[in-house]
């Protein structure tokens, strides 16, 4: 078992998909565990029964097509891949909650509390392992107890195994440091348990691939304040590679103010988002415009990222952001199904990946403007085509490639172009060339040193994300005491943002009314020949609509003609009453999504349907009260920033 940071990065070539769970195979042999299709083995038709069949028909990837999957490339063994789309199916809850019964019931076939039709709970385990020489279980400090119990069962059966070559080798990676999740059940204490059940060797990989020295040295400094943990005689350091450059790595240079080192800018109770879009652009014109991409912007909770999203939006800053819980499956949202389909439409041929593109644009002529989707259609089939060129490519190979992408984005919850604007949480696992944590706080619970370990932990890993330059937006009226444990490894600075109003900033909100926030089948219950339906074609990602409550304490949403094309649930009606919707700025259509009656089981709900398909409109209220309070025009206007240190006053940028 080995503990590490999600910046270690093994040397030499890595496997095709690399960062998902995956399996080794003997050279040579079928898919292990495969299921005959005419008999043999197999979990009954439930989530969990999806879930099991899932890892039994474990897909080859990075095996060439010639192969048929049967063999890797020469010099390695091939790899089994369990990608997102071979999966989704058996989670159709998007709870929480929902994903871990499915996880429950699967651990009880496998314990033989239910019965498998056709296998026992030993025969299935057999097949989940049947060839498999490895299993690498990934982040491993995030599991809780019932992913820990679907673990040992495999476990249990890699140790029975008479003959020792035969049995599979389980490498469990985690890092306690990085353990954030404590709100969902995750725990350490599982990394622990590993150890002692299983009698693992334990292996620390220490180098780190990703941050300068400045950086690395800060986030040690900060989480060596900790006491529980696992590595305590074993800080991150620098990879051997790099341990000759210089601190700051090649911003030492670049930038004259800091010299690479990590910054903590101080800022009064208003001024965090102007003071962070000025250094978003210092930075930005110190290196000759780089991607904003490759930026990201983290905090503890949405509530501190709105108001900065708004300014950046306002300045014309392309953003990304999380969704989470509230996006349906992407192969659902319209364009992405459009897509497919006219891949599906081609049968067993081939295609390149530059025509995919051509195709894609096609797409979106014929139904309607480009949008957010299409956005990222493009740079998904752009990061293929940077792979295979113009190579012809079998449709099913791109058609995984792609559903395969979808579902990596599934998992992210990150949708748009930009900047990443999002809670740490969500930002776990990702790296940037520069990152700005915001410094609010927020209790965690009443366990005194547990709680002020987590957020100590959560800093950690905000401050790990950043490859070269690391800036922390402190409030000078509340400060962050996790940022002063920095101590001598920061560079204090202090900023003044004029033309801000004093006090709190309002209520400032984004809020994505999704799947589970509307009456999914309000359309499917209308004729063939209600208007609804051309109504919805007509409606694109981006278009503006209303709501509206009526006397009944229903809200509708109307399109720009005043015609209703959705209605909310009745329990979120109730969180959207009437002042409400009233400060509501504006409503933008997010994205429409196919639904279709094969998606409803109970038969009651089923027959009411007059369709057999229709499209739910998922939307982007955006909440506009702090725009005043932030002290700056919606249409530009001019923004004083300026920020000083100890030493010197400059003028860091001024922006009209």
């Amino acid at each position: 078992r080995g503990t590490a940071t999600d910046h270690h990065r093994p040397q030499g070539p890595q496997p095709a998909g690399a960062g998902r769970t995956r399996f080794g195979e003997d050279a040579g042999g079928g898919a292990p565990g495969r299921i005959p299709p005419d008999g043999g083995a197999h979990p009954s038709r439930t989530p969990a029964g999806d879930l099991l069949q899932s890892l039994c028909h474990a897909r080859v990837a990075g095996a060439p097509p010639e192969t048929g999957g049967r063999s890797g490339p020469p010099g390695r063994r091939p790899h089994l891949s369990l990608p997102g789309a071979a999966t989704h199916g058996a989670f159709p809850c998007r709870t929480r909650q929902g994903r871990r019964q499915i996880i429950r019931e699967a651990n009880r076939r496998l314990a033989g509390q239910e019965e498998i039709i056709g296998a026992g709970p030993d025969e299935l385990r057999d097949r989940l392992l049947a060839g498999f020489e490895y299993v690498l279980v990934d982040e491993y400090q995030d599991i809780d107890a019932d992913q820990y119990e679907m673990i040992t069962h495999i476990a249990e059966r890699a140790g029975q195994e008479e003959d020792e070559d035969r049995r599979a080798t389980i490498l469990a990676v985690g890092d306690d440091d990085q353990n954030i999740y404590a709100w969902r059940h995750a725990n350490v204490r599982y990394l622990r348990q590993f150890e002692k059940e299983f009698k693992a060797e334990r292996h620390y990989l220490t180098e780190n691939y990703r941050s300068t020295r400045r950086i690395i040295n800060a986030a040690n400094f900060l989480i060596g304040n900790n006491q529980d943990r696992m590595k305590m005689e074993h800080p991150i350091r620098i990879n051997a590679a790099r341990a000759k450059d210089p601190p700051g790595g090649d911003w030492q240079q670049l930038d004259r103010r800091t010299r690479g080192r990590v910054s903590r800018i101080e800022v009064d109770s208003t001024g965090a988002p102007a003071t962070t879009l000025g250094e978003l652009e210092r930075l930005r014109q110190l290196s000759n415009a780089p991607d904003w991409q490759q930026f990201a912007i983290l905090a503890w909770s949405h509530a501190q990222l709105a108001p900065v999203r708004r300014l950046l939006e306002n300045h014309n800053v392309p953003v990304r952001w999380s969704v989470p819980d509230r996006l349906p499956r992407l192969d659902r949202i319209r364009e992405f199904r459009l897509l497919l389909d006219d891949l599906a439409s081609l049968d067993d041929s081939e295609i390149s990946a530059p025509e995919l593109r051509r195709q894609l644009k096609d797409v979106c002529r014929i139904n309607g403007p480009a949008t957010i989707w299409t956005g990222m259609a493009d740079r998904m089939l752009a990061a293929i085509e940077g792979g295979s060129g113009d190579l012809l490519l079998p449709v099913s190979d791109a058609t995984e490639t792609l559903r395969q992408g979808l579902a990596d984005h599934n998992r992210s919850h990150l949708i748009g172009h930009g900047v990443l604007v999002s809670t740490i949480h969500a930002a776990k696992g990702l790296e940037f060339e520069h990152v700005l944590v915001l410094g609010g706080l927020r209790k965690m619970g009443s366990n005194g040193r547990r709680s002020t370990e987590e957020e100590r932990r959560l800093y950690y890993v905000g401050m790990t994300r950043a490859r070269h330059t690391l800036a922390l937006i402190d409030s000078r009226d509340n400060p962050n005491p996790y940022f002063a444990e920095v101590g001598s490894h920061i560079r204090n600075r202090r900023a003044a943002v004029a033309r801000l109003k004093h006090g709190q900033i309002p209520g400032l909100t984004y809020s994505v009314l999704g799947m589970k926030d509307l009456w999914l089948d309000f359309a499917g219950r209308q004729p063939p020949g209600h208007s609804i339906h051309p109504t919805l074609s007509r409606l694109h990602s981006g278009n503006r609509v209303t709501l509206k409550r009526d006397s009944r304490d229903r809200v509708w949403v109307l399109d720009s003609r005043r015609t209703t094309v959705a209605r909310l649930s009745s329990k979120a009606a109730t969180r959207w009453p009437s002042s409400r919707i009233s400060e509501v700025e504006e409503v933008r259509v997010l994205g429409m999504v196919h639904r279709a009656k094969d998606d409803i089981d109970d038969p009651k709900y089923r027959d009411r349907l007059r369709v057999d398909s229709w499209e739910v409109p998922i939307l982007d209220p955006d909440g506009g009260r702090a725009r005043s309070a932030l002290g700056y025009s919606p249409k530009g206007g001019s923004l004083l920033i300026i920020v000083c240190d100890r030493q010197l006053l400059r003028m860091d940028n001024h922006r009209t």
